[in-house]
């Protein structure tokens, strides 16, 4: 089972909560800090899903997964 990834990524003067694949972001926030916070909160809410934190310069810093990591259980 694949899980749902959601990226908080700059964009023109925002700070945007996307879902990949999405064609619209999910939310926009003024501040970064405010968009990982929605970020989280869906990505535990939705379940099984990775959150993936980026910069200005759209570099990823920090990541956070929600639920079992499916590629723990492979052997």
């Amino acid at each position: 089972m694949e899980r749902t990834r959601y990226f908080v990524d700059h964009g023109d003067n925002e700070w945007l909560v996307i879902q990949e694949g999405a064609g619209r972001p999910l939310a926009r926030c003024k501040t970064k800090r405010q968009a990982i916070e929605r970020g989280r909160a869906t990505a535990r809410r939705r379940g099984h899903s990775q959150l993936v934190i980026k910069g200005k310069n759209h570099v990823i810093q920090k990541e956070w997964t929600y639920g079992q990591d499916p590629k723990r259980y492979l052997s």
